[in-house]
């Protein structure tokens, strides 16, 4: 964390710590009401308990969003169609969002039982969908969610189902923006081993992560056909730098990227430090380009690459903006210019030339809070979007 202050690096360390901590409270006390309609006016909203933590940040445009919060009494999903201005709940309690373009998003509700829902209005209306799966297993990870539907475009998706028996791995098809869902016979998916959502590059090539979430080295299956038949795919040895030959300390972040895969990957290096490490694949992830070492050192778990509508990557440290547009070979960086007091936690959405990031700072008591900022020009000009409510970094 060069550039920081030994104070606001044990900050950063614990706003990450306490973002998984807040949502492992969120995830249990998740559902509170139906969906109804919304008629999308700003809710004047209560005021909640201090402890209250930021899960996920989602937006289709520089004004057209939602953030997904938690605190003590459970958490709640928020949309806004002003920047932040105002935000209106959506009653889905703690979700996994995605917006798919500036105004379709699909919102996946893991309890009672998994809920789809659609909308094509940036969050004014929802059509209700079905769900094929039995169970979801939610992770919230600031910049993207696991476990619920993951999209190539608005009308083609797949879905992993969390709950298969031992002896299978079932994973469905949507070409209708998930109205209705086909199962794939799924040759070659492995049983018995965690598995992470399927990313496709178009819709017939695509890959998927294999592993636990830590302590392991990834290793991946790619399809060409569409999910139905899958096969091994390696990739390249660890790097030299890293310590015992590669272990993850987080699970691998699978990008699709205008054609190509970039897997990112947070290794402990010899000397002690953390590394993020990057490679892509031009075929559909059957094989792999040499590692390259991305620049930032990760503050946190959250800091892995994210990618554009441009197809760039995109990440931060904490006073700069890092981008790549070549899958994460070389990069180049900017000063972020954030406001006093802020510095940069993780780069959680570009979309349409607008960037957002996540930053800590030290609040009036002296307490680190957590803010959201949006640059609409993509990285120069930063303000803080005001979020439904307070962001408490840690529980007191």
């Amino acid at each position: 964390m060069a550039g920081l202050s030994t104070r606001a690096g044990r900050a950063l360390a614990i706003v990450g710590i306490a973002i998984v901590a807040v949502f492992v409270v969120g995830f249990v006390h998740v559902y509170r009401a139906p969906v109804e309609p919304s008629s999308g006016k700003a809710t004047r909203l209560p005021r909640p308990p201090a402890r209250s933590g930021l899960l996920l940040v989602a937006f289709g445009d520089a004004n057209h969003g939602a953030v997904v919060t938690s605190d003590q009494n459970g958490g709640e999903t928020y949309m806004t169609s002003d920047g932040g201005r105002t935000w209106s709940p959506r009653h889905f309690g703690v979700s996994a969002l995605a917006f798919l373009d500036r105004t379709d998003a699909i919102v996946a509700v893991p309890v009672p039982s998994p809920s789809l829902y659609s909308t094509a209005d940036a969050g004014r209306s929802w059509l209700r969908l079905p769900a094929p799966v039995h169970v979801m297993a939610l992770g919230l990870h600031l910049s993207r969610a696991t476990g619920g539907p993951t999209f190539l475009d608005p009308a083609n998706g797949w879905w992993l189902d969390a709950s298969p028996r031992p002896s299978q791995t079932v994973l469905w098809r949507t070409a209708d923006s998930g109205r209705t869902w086909t199962r794939l016979t799924g040759s070659g998916l492995p049983t018995g081993e965690q598995l992470w959502q399927p990313v496709f590059v178009d819709r017939a090539r695509g890959a998927m992560v294999i592993g636990p979430a830590t302590g392991s080295w990834p290793t991946l299956v790619t399809t060409q056909d569409g999910g139905d038949t899958w096969r091994a795919a390696s990739l390249p040895a660890a790097p030299a730098d890293s310590f015992g030959g590669g272990i993850a300390v987080a699970a691998p972040q699978l990008l699709g990227l205008q054609g190509h895969l970039v897997v990112s990957v947070a290794l402990n290096t010899v000397a002690g430090g953390l590394a993020q490490w990057s490679s892509s694949s031009d075929d559909g992830g059957q094989t792999w380009l040499p590692w390259s070492r991305e620049p930032p050192t990760p503050a946190t778990f959250f800091a892995a690459p994210i990618s554009d509508d441009a197809g760039r990557l995109l990440m931060t440290d904490s006073q700069r903006l890092w981008t790549s547009a070549d899958e994460g070979r070389t990069w180049q960086a900017r000063p972020l210019r954030l406001p006093s007091g802020a510095q940069a936690l993780a780069t959680v959405a570009a979309v349409a030339g607008a960037v957002f990031v996540v930053a800590v700072r030290q609040t009036p008591p002296g307490t680190p809070g957590v803010a959201l900022l949006r640059a609409p020009d993509g990285g120069v000009t930063w303000t803080e979007i005001r979020l439904p409510h307070p962001v408490s970094a840690v529980a007191n």
